[in-house]
């Protein structure tokens, strides 16, 4: 059964997809739509050739065995096979089934998409039901210390109890990120190494904000354009999902988050930048419409729908 996924730009420049034959590229897309949520599939080299490349005059099985011997898909048992980087890079529907194949021995368990019940009550109690850092006591929420942008996990050790005031004044990224961490002496490496996290996947970077290009001296512009940065995130944080559910109960925070970060991704050059992806989404789920059951739409309405939403998310960007 396929399946609907994404794709990064990056996909396009990155060395090992560069190193394939063109025909090799569309397959391994197209085995992203085979795979169910763990990125195992049941290998079948002809029936995706009748699949995905129907009117192409190729050899599926030599298509097949590059993708294999690139390390870009693994086979395991007797005719089954896993995407290693699968679950790193795709933002899967969190209503789409289980995976009923055996895991490969190497594959590592997908990381909760949110924290646990359990945990958040276990976090509460440790911190007294307050918050750590005004003491308040309502409208408390579980804030990650490193947040979950730069691969911070959903344990313990890196929970603590907030209150909506003070999560909602932390950054996540850049200059603020590091300043706010130093408050508690931390830093963001010695967390990544304290939580066993590999510093070098490069998703993790993508909040941390970025080195500055050019010469010392071009101004201020160019040095604060130097710390913003484009949206990064494929899967909805924890504490941005508790924030829309405490701020806005008649928003659906999974189909909330995919109209943002699609839009946001859409937005190009200096306007598609910022210094703080958490606050944007507030003011976005602030902002947001209520979700509404609807009837169904002619292609006309459809398209008329678009160029609504269009209009109204850039005036949005204008404003922001």
């Amino acid at each position: 059964m396929a399946r609907i996924r994404t794709i990064k730009p990056e996909f396009f420049t990155s060395a090992d997809i560069v190193a394939l034959s063109p025909l090799a590229r569309m397959l391994y897309i197209a085995l992203w739509c085979e795979a169910d949520k763990e990125g195992r599939m049941v290998w079948k080299p002809k029936t995706f050739k009748l699949r995905y490349l129907p009117g192409d005059g190729c050899d599926v099985e030599a298509l097949c065995e590059e993708l294999v011997a690139h390390g870009l898909v693994r086979l395991y048992v007797e005719g089954l096979a896993w995407i290693p980087s699968f679950t790193r890079h795709q933002h899967v529907n969190p209503r789409e089934s289980a995976s009923d194949l055996p895991a490969p021995e190497d594959q590592k368990p997908s990381l909760p998409r949110k924290v646990g019940k359990s945990t958040r009550e276990a976090v509460f109690e440790r911190d007294g039901y307050a918050c750590v850092r005004c003491g308040a006591t309502d409208g408390l929420t579980i804030d990650h210390i490193l947040p979950q942008s730069c691969g911070g996990p959903h344990i313990p050790e890196n929970l603590r109890t907030l209150c909506r005031t003070c999560n909602s004044a932390r950054p996540v990224s850049g200059d603020g990120l590091k300043e706010d961490l130093a408050r508690d002496g931390h830093t963001i490496e010695t967390l990544r190494v304290k939580f066993g996290i590999d510093a070098s996947i490069s998703d993790m970077h993508a909040q941390v904000g970025k080195e500055g290009k050019g010469k010392e001296g071009k101004g201020k512009e160019e040095r604060v354009e130097a710390r913003a940065s484009r949206f990064a995130l494929d899967s909805l944080p924890a504490d941005w999902e508790d924030f829309c559910r405490q701020e806005r109960q008649d928003l659906d925070p999974f189909a909330t988050f995919d109209r943002f970060r699609d839009y946001w991704r859409s937005v190009p050059g200096a306007k598609g930048r910022k210094l703080d992806w958490l606050a944007t989404w507030r003011n976005w789920v602030r902002n947001e419409r209520a979700d509404r059951p609807k009837a169904k739409q002619s292609p006309d309405e459809v398209a008329a729908e678009a160029i609504r939403l269009m209009e109204q998310r850039d005036a949005q960007a204008r404003a922001a």
